[in-house]
């Protein structure tokens, strides 16, 4: 199967492949971390889901749904900020701050997969996107993938 990762890091999307069900989820557990480090979080629902995952126990079914609402909610921010500034208006902004947020929720949700490989790919994906240069959040996965290999 093909992944977004694939698309940014074609290396630490083949390591995934052949790592361990617990690399995995450590390497989603990190880039959950670093999307809330690098985007101005401060939804509750979001940050109990990212502290249940660091915890390694399942995100309650209702705590998921309001991650993806948040999702959902920020995504419709981001692109009606980002339409109202290409077309001009005035205070118009802020679209950049609102799509990193929403690419923060959409790694935790993407974290809660029960495939773990899937889990990993696309929390990395989501959190690598809310910066310019992601090559750090992929030095740290890799890292934890290759230790899996020791």
């Amino acid at each position: 199967m093909q992944y977004r990762l694939d698309s940014v890091s074609r290396q630490l999307a083949h390591d995934l492949r052949r790592a361990s069900k617990e690399s995995h989820r450590r390497v989603a557990i990190e880039a959950c971390r670093f999307a809330l480090d690098h985007a101005s979080v401060d939804d509750p629902d979001v940050l109990l889901a990212a502290k249940t995952l660091a915890s390694a126990a399942p995100v309650p079914d209702d705590v998921l749904a309001r991650v993806r609402s948040f999702v959902h909610v920020t995504d419709e921010r981001y692109l009606n900020a980002r339409e109202a500034e290409e077309s001009g208006q005035r205070g118009a902004g802020g679209w950049l701050e609102s799509f990193g947020r929403a690419r923060a929720g959409a790694a935790i949700a993407a974290a809660c997969d029960p495939n773990s490989l899937s889990a990993a790919a696309e929390s990395v994906y989501e959190a690598s996107v809310t910066v310019d240069d992601a090559n750090d959040l992929f030095r740290i996965c890799l890292s934890i993938v290759q230790s899996d290999e020791r």
